[in-house]
């Protein structure tokens, strides 16, 4: 069996970070918004940083929970989310060496 408290303590973490994202980017409307100016890129790069920081917050309550909480919630695609927001994450960031900044 695992630390119930230590889960729902990273769980909470997690869901602070992604408020905090939400908040920050809540004026983004557009890719170009994180691209076009170094204001935006800056927002791009700690936005990315925070979505791996919840990826990594994810990975280990599947790894204290082993494997046994993730399963309840079937309907959630953990793994793909995870590739795609990191795949979108990367492409941005790539995005971001072609503008020059």
């Amino acid at each position: 069996m695992y630390d119930k408290t230590l889960v729902i303590e990273a769980l909470r973490d997690a869901e602070d970070v992604l408020m905090l994202i939400l908040d920050r980017t809540g004026e983004v409307e557009t890719v170009d918004d994180f691209v076009l100016t170094p204001q935006g890129v800056d927002l791009l790069d700690a936005t990315t940083i925070r979505l791996m920081a919840v990826g990594e917050s994810v990975r280990k309550i599947e790894k204290r929970t082993e494997g046994t909480l993730l399963t309840q919630y079937p309907n959630i695609e953990w793994q793909k989310n995870h590739r795609h927001a990191k795949s979108h994450c990367t492409r941005l960031s790539q995005s971001r060496c072609k503008s020059g900044f």
